[in-house]
């Protein structure tokens, strides 16, 4: 569904499908934004495969301030999902282990995803 259009563009350019690999491994990631309003919240789905293994997350509510996208805790409170929009139109993903403060990302293992076609 494509956002209304008092949607900012930073906001509305979150919406779609998008398709990673893992610098993890042979990871497979597909990330979909559905929905997105003016205020930042949007609705999202991340899924990926790795072998046989297979995860699913969503759809969640989350949160886009700036260029950036927050999942909720994944697989757990201590995991966090963050989404950068690049000046390419590309996504950075961070999939990072949250510190015992609450804010330290320990461990970062990033990837890149493309808009679908």
């Amino acid at each position: 569904m494509a956002p209304d259009s008092s949607v900012p563009e930073n906001i509305a350019g979150f919406v779609g499908t998008w398709d990673g690999i893992s610098d993890l491994g042979p990871t497979t990631m597909t990330f979909v934004v559905t929905e997105v309003n003016a205020a930042g919240d949007a609705i999202a789905i991340y899924a990926w495969a790795a072998g046989e293994e297979k995860g699913f997350q969503g759809p969640v509510l989350a949160k886009i301030e700036g260029n950036m996208l927050t999942m909720p805790a994944i697989f757990g409170p201590s995991y966090s999902l963050t989404f950068e929009m690049q000046s390419d139109g590309s996504l950075t993903y961070i999939y990072g282990v949250i510190g015992s403060d609450k804010k330290t990302v320990e461990k970062e293992y990033p990837s890149v995803f493309h808009k679908a076609k």
